[in-house]
């Protein structure tokens, strides 16, 4: 690989890499309120519904933004009892397959992501629960973490089997 294209590379690992280990920093906040709303009612008698839609809305990020660190690291589910006692050829195969609809599902999603995103930002979109939680803040992280993942998925593949892991 030329050195430019490494630099390139690196540059994603290392945002999304950053964004990874930041964005981990949600879940102490979401275990917070769990345990906020879980003692307000079962020892209060008192449920907070508003903490609810707020925890669903910061996992999502969570999860949304977690997706291209975990593949940084090569930390994705996959069938391996499968692909491990693959002949070379099929894994480049299964691998190419995969390429493609990685390509097709993150592309969509981004690109749809982006419209929905204008879309919801433009109409300044709430929940429907009683609280009117703001949900276009969360609509901005779609196409954001869906690009970023298509970015990591691109130097993930291009790299081959070897992962950031491999490296160090």
């Amino acid at each position: 690989m030329t050195n430019k294209i490494q630099i390139i590379f690196n540059l994603i690992d290392r945002v999304n890499d950053r964004i990874g280990r930041n964005i981990s920093l949600l879940l102490i906040l979401v275990m917070f309120a769990i345990g906020v709303a879980t003692v307000s009612r079962y020892f209060f008698g008192k449920p907070l519904p508003i903490i609810w839609p707020f925890i669903k809305q910061i996992f999502g990020i969570l999860v949304l933004l977690g997706a291209p660190y975990a593949m940084l690291y090569d930390k994705h589910i996959r069938v391996e009892i499968f692909y491990d006692f693959f002949p070379a050829w099929l894994r480049k195969v299964s691998l190419l397959v995969s390429l493609i609809f990685f390509l097709a599902l993150t592309g969509s999603l981004t690109w749809q992501g982006i419209v929905m995103a204008k879309m919801s930002l433009m109409l300044k979109e709430v929940s429907q629960q009683s609280f009117h939680l703001p949900i276009y803040p969360f609509k901005i992280f779609l196409p954001m973490a869906a690009f970023l993942f298509l970015l990591q998925g691109i130097v993930y593949f291009l790299r081959g089997e070897k992962s950031i892991d491999d490296e160090e």
